[in-house]
């Protein structure tokens, strides 16, 4: 009897000390990057989708993915543009530091009020990509929609430029972007590195 008393008195403990024993705990939330994303195991994930999707997205962390520790932009009419204004160090020393201070302000402008940009990207038809085994070389032509939702005519700017991206595969089959080079479509027009060297400091 004292037996069967004891095994009454903790099961009404437990009963009644649980809100309610068989509810699901609830899940904490997710942290870390979100959005689009795919595993990088082309370089064709990386540039035609990753970095299409994060830069839309204005996903910084996703962005910076697609890159290697070793990243270095180059964009070299615009370097001598740049010198011939007396601003040579505009295009110097272009890094992933750099890379992500650039783009996080760019995100930062762009992500709310009434700023938008919409960017398009394809393959170049004049320039076949290149690609080995562990190292790759994509040519993109691309259209950056600028717009400005406050004004009458809210398409304010485009800019147009082909980027070649030089990737390479690391020992986890993942691939992402050392470097990084563009140029305009013609000489003379606005290409996203002069759209980028806006918001270095």
């Amino acid at each position: 009897m004292k037996k069967i008393s004891f095994i009454i008195l903790i099961t009404a403990i437990i009963f009644c000390g649980c809100k309610n024993p068989f509810k699901t705990r609830n899940s904490p939330e997710p942290t870390g990057p979100r959005g689009t994303w795919y595993p990088p195991t082309t370089p064709e994930t990386v540039v035609d989708l990753n970095l299409r999707n994060t830069y839309e997205e204005k996903i910084i962390d996703n962005y910076l993915l697609c890159f290697s520790d070793s990243f270095s932009f180059s964009a070299p009419e615009d370097s001598l543009e740049a010198i011939a204004d007396n601003r040579p160090e505009l295009f110097w020393n272009w890094d992933l530091a750099v890379e992500r201070n650039v783009t996080f302000a760019i995100f930062n402008q762009y992500m709310s009020g009434s700023l938008r940009f919409v960017l398009v990207m394809e393959k170049d038809p004049d320039q076949p990509d290149i690609k080995g085994d562990t190292t790759a070389i994509l040519y993109r032509n691309y259209l950056l929609y600028l717009y400005d939702f406050s004004q009458e005519e809210p398409l304010v700017g485009t800019i147009k430029g082909i980027s070649a991206f030089y990737l390479r595969e690391s020992s986890y089959e993942h691939w992402s972007i050392y470097l990084w080079q563009d140029r305009p479509l013609v000489s003379g027009e606005k290409d996203w590195a002069f759209f980028k060297a806006g918001f270095r400091e």
